[in-house]
């Protein structure tokens, strides 16, 4: 989600927000449910201890289900194998994808970190479009282990269930059709938009502790749907409707399963929430 244009209009607005409570929900069909949490994938160290829900709905469950798995950064073997999916093919780059003026704005951009544009030449938009909000966020103090790795970790150490919706594969294939056949429009987009990243970030992670999914959806997804639509089909409708027939097929067994997802997963029509109570459970906010 971050590598979209997020929308401005609501920030003044915050403090009008009293009566939301926390990014964690109760699915529940008959006698069985199932526990959804909204998450934030990087999450600075004084954004810890989580809100108390998470910490509860994670005890009282029996499996763990994250987005997909992370391979470890010591995974040379691994880690080679994903960056070979997110470049190029020997002969083309970037450069050749970008008018001259938008390849200078990525020139003159990158060298307020240090960065040579050629360093990221021969790596696909999407991947490029990923590092840029990486620089941008770290710039404003937005970096840390997420709330995915957190629990994730915690599971390990409890010899806990983890089960995954996607696998590492379908996620770097996304991020590696990210803006094809629209390199130049994409790079100069997530370029012109950076400047906001930051302040955005720390707005919503305000809105996710207090489960303001109205907020949440206005920071982060509402342009997005209208600037990008090809791409948010891919980063959250398609995959939204993909994750409510498997949240499906965890009822009617004997586990209890925490399925934590992006909490820009949650809001809108076309929101795991909205798509859930079309299908007829009860969903509630703790």
């Amino acid at each position: 989600m971050n590598m979209l244009k997020f929308s401005l209009l609501l920030l003044l607005l915050w403090q009008s927000q009293v009566l939301a409570k926390t990014s964690v929900w109760q699915v529940k069909k008959g006698d069985d449910l199932v526990l959804l949490g909204g998450t934030v994938h990087l999450l600075p160290a004084a954004e810890f201890p989580l809100p108390a829900e998470f910490e509860t709905a994670f005890a009282q469950s029996s499996v763990l289900y994250l987005e997909a798995p992370v391979p470890d950064a010591t995974d040379n073997k691994a880690m080679q194998a994903m960056m070979q999916q997110l470049q190029y093919p020997a002969g083309s780059g970037l450069k050749q994808k970008l008018s001259a003026a938008v390849y200078q704005q990525l020139v003159d951009y990158l060298k307020k970190f240090g960065t040579d544009a050629a360093t990221l030449d021969k790596f696909k938009p999407g991947f490029v479009a990923v590092q840029l909000s990486l620089l941008e966020m770290s710039a404003t103090g937005i970096s840390g282990e997420g709330v995915d790795a957190y629990f994730a970790n915690k599971a390990k150490q409890q010899n806990k269930s983890v089960q995954y919706l996607e696998t590492l594969d379908f996620q770097i294939q996304l991020i590696a059709t990210m803006g094809e056949g629209y390199e130049n429009d994409f790079i100069r987009q997530n370029l012109e938009n950076t400047a906001e990243l930051g302040p955005l970030m720390h707005q919503s992670i305000k809105a996710w502790r207090l489960g303001d999914l109205q907020q949440i959806d206005e920071l982060l997804l509402k342009d997005a749907r209208a600037e990008d639509p090809k791409l948010f089909q891919q980063m959250f409708t398609q995959r939204n409707q993909h994750w409510l027939q498997q949240i499906q097929q965890m009822f009617g067994n004997q586990h209890k399963e925490l399925v934590l997802v992006g909490a820009g997963h949650l809001p809108g029509n076309d929101g795991l929430l909205q798509l859930l109570q079309q299908a007829g459970y009860e969903v509630t906010q703790l």
